[in-house]
């Protein structure tokens, strides 16, 4: 598999507002434009169904994702201790909780 990604929407009145955006990009095909192109994508589909916040979880040593998402006008709004076990690595992952507010 080359790539994945969910774009999760909230069904509760108070939330429904708001999305949930996950996308994973296999390690041969990174940098080369993929991951952005299904970030705007998801974006696109999160603004027709009239959402108006998107928010992410991305590792916090993941620079490149975090700089892709900054670039696209995600902010950090907060971190997670602990967030996750990486079983390569060996230890537990922080995570930050991304937002972006679409227009």
């Amino acid at each position: 598999m080359i790539s994945s990604s969910s774009l999760g929407f909230k069904q509760t009145e108070i939330y429904k507002h708001r999305a949930s955006f996950g996308i994973t990009v296999h390690d041969d095909y990174q940098g080369k434009g993929l991951g952005k192109l299904l970030t705007q994508y998801m974006l696109d589909i999160a603004a027709e169904q009239g959402v108006k916040k998107v928010e992410l979880s991305v590792v916090a040593h993941n620079e490149r994702a975090i700089h892709i998402y900054e670039k696209m006008g995600y902010e950090i709004e907060g971190l997670i201790k602990m967030e996750h076990y990486n079983p390569v690595l060996g230890r537990y992952c922080d995570a930050y909780i991304m937002g972006k507010i679409l227009d």
